[in-house]
């Protein structure tokens, strides 16, 4: 028996999505612990860490938002 996904496999971390998701929605407190869930898994996750980084930049917390722009380019 072969199964076969009729779904389109992205490659892309649900987790990670979910949080760009709730990002886009504006839901900061929920699209934060998502990528922070991301982060625990991988410190190194560019799309996480910018994610944090455009999340503290909305909410004017521009000291944060450069700190986390700095862990992306590092490595």
């Amino acid at each position: 028996m072969k199964l076969i996904s009729k779904a389109p496999s992205s490659g892309v971390d649900p987790t990670l999505m979910a949080a760009y998701q709730a990002f886009t929605r504006g839901e900061d407190v929920a699209a934060q612990q998502q990528y922070r869930q991301v982060l625990q898994r991988d410190v190194h996750n560019v799309d996480a860490l910018l994610g944090m980084a455009a999340i503290a930049q909305r909410q004017g917390r521009n000291a944060d938002a450069a700190g986390w722009y700095q862990k992306s380019i590092r490595d």
